[in-house]
């Protein structure tokens, strides 16, 4: 078990769960569910567009409030929990952490493609600059294995992350394989580790619990595991499941549980795992590259899913292409005509 026994929740449901809306949330949602989530006793609430800082000024999908509604909202919402915000560089710039950092801000949590770490570096030294609380959130990482991540972890704590985070994007990891990530940074850096599971095989829970055990000391979680593709943990059921294996996490169940049923189920609906979204889980690929799937799939008049098993045969990429894709669908056409009836 983790020397870390008592764990940190990050609820990032204004964050992520904002995929899953045209609109995004709003300003007022925003200031709602965040004091909601303090009252509930959640310590660090995540909040604003699901592409992060920067994002609403690009008009990128989904078509939310501005950083500066999200952090005012957010900020005024919350007064013993921390407010928490991403930077994704190439959509965030650096003046949008000090303007973050103006408005309140506490954590930034710089996220990047695993294997892009070192574009994170500026974003980092910013952050520290600013007197904010730096996380590395390293994402896509189903693409390397424990001493890649160990390498990339190190790399992140010497820059000056205070955490580095284990995204599994795709939701393709296994719990053995998180563990052994995990532990194989507990071995190289002092900084806090973090993880961040989607839902797409069904691990989300295992997976987090299986990181705590490996050593991370924080866990993101969303209300009713609302979040893209398959989604996330559910803040409520990680809670129950966490104390369950002996760990000391924030939050009151009966709150989080009344704001799952009442505040997010009337917005979302029921969180199911759609096969696609298992099939992307399974093939290790991101749900950017779904609907490239879906087109190349019409066009050839193969199955999506029959499609995404082909996929899986390839090792898995941060980014899908077309070529990749029709090389794919290709192959499996080849094979079914040479199949013996």
């Amino acid at each position: 078990m983790s020397d870390f026994r008592a764990i940190r929740v990050i609820d990032c449901t204004l964050r992520d769960g904002a995929y899953r809306l045209p609109q995004g949330f709003s300003a007022a949602e925003t200031a709602r569910i965040a004091a909601g989530l303090e009252a509930a006793g959640m310590p660090v609430v995540e909040l604003g567009h699901g592409l992060g800082l920067g994002a609403p000024a690009k008009h990128l999908s989904p078509d939310g409030d501005s950083d500066e509604a999200y952090l005012r909202a957010g900020r005024g919402a919350l007064d013993r929990a921390r407010m928490a915000a991403l930077a994704i560089p190439g959509i965030a710039a650096l003046e949008d952490i000090g303007r973050a950092a103006d408005l309140g801000l506490d954590i930034l949590r710089v996220g990047i493609d695993l294997l892009r770490a070192e574009e994170a570096l500026p974003y980092l030294a910013e952050g520290r600059r600013r007197g904010l609380e730096t996380h590395a959130s390293l994402l896509k990482a189903s693409m390397v294995g424990p001493d890649g991540f160990a390498r990339a972890a190190l790399r992140m704590a010497e820059g000056g992350a205070q955490h580095v985070g284990l995204y599994d994007s795709a939701g393709a990891l296994l719990p053995g394989q998180v563990a052994a990530m995990v532990a194989a940074a507990r071995a190289e850096v002092t900084a806090g580790l973090a993880f961040h599971g989607h839902n797409n095989l069904g691990l989300a829970i295992a997976n987090s619990l299986a990181a705590v055990e490996a050593g991370a000391a924080t866990v993101d979680c969303t209300l009713r595991g609302v979040g893209r593709s398959a989604g996330n943990a559910a803040t409520e059921v990680f809670v129950l499941a966490a104390r369950r294996a002996g760990l000391v996490v924030p939050g009151d169940f009966v709150a989080l549980g009344r704001m799952s049923q009442e505040e997010i189920l009337p917005i979302f609906g029921p969180i199911e795992i759609a096969p696609e979204d298992a099939g992307m889980g399974f093939a290790g690929l991101h749900s950017d590259g779904l609907a490239l799937v879906r087109e190349v799939a019409a066009a050839r008049r193969i199955a999506p899913l029959t499609l995404l098993l082909a996929l899986a045969a390839h090792p898995p990429v941060a980014r899908l292409t077309r070529e990749a894709v029709e090389e794919a669908a290709s192959l499996r056409a080849a094979r079914a005509a040479t199949a013996l009836p």
